[in-house]
């Protein structure tokens, strides 16, 4: 009886540390991260992205568009991200802006150095962008 209750404690133990020494080396993202040759700028303050900006081409033009307030969770051991909202487009050519379809989606890295993911951009001027795979370095790890 001492045996088996010692086992099942122990089990008990071993099995409540294991988040938290998963979530050990964890680190919370904030500050500015850039990727795509500097196409997309993100800042990140609080539980969220005060601005996710984006340019991308559209045929001999560019467009930009920029997302805020985007929030970031905490899902299965990583800071995620992922929304589906409208935005305007400005182009390089000064034409009219538009009202673009956006998907932005994606992960930090646990010591939160780098932002992974993927975004469309859908507008009528320019149609889809597709899917777009993306990567950013926080700006103090070069």
């Amino acid at each position: 009886m001492n045996r088996t209750f010692l086992a099942v404690a122990a089990v008990a133990l071993v099995a409540a540390a294991a988040p938290a020494a998963a979530d050990a080396g964890l680190r919370r993202p904030s500050g500015t991260y850039t990727g795509l040759g500097g196409r997309l700028q993100l800042s990140v303050q609080g539980g969220g992205f005060e601005l996710a900006a984006f340019t991308f081409k559209c045929g001999a033009v560019t467009g930009s568009t920029a997302l805020n307030d985007v929030p970031i969770t905490r899902r299965r051991g990583r800071y995620r991200f992922s929304i589906f909202a409208h935005g305007g487009v400005t182009y390089s050519d000064e034409e009219s802006p538009d009202n673009a379809v956006i998907r932005f989606s994606g992960r930090f890295t646990p010591r939160a150095g780098r932002a992974l993911g993927t975004f469309r951009i859908r507008t009528p001027r320019c149609g889809g962008t597709g899917l777009v795979e993306w990567t950013a370095r926080h700006r103090a790890y070069g």
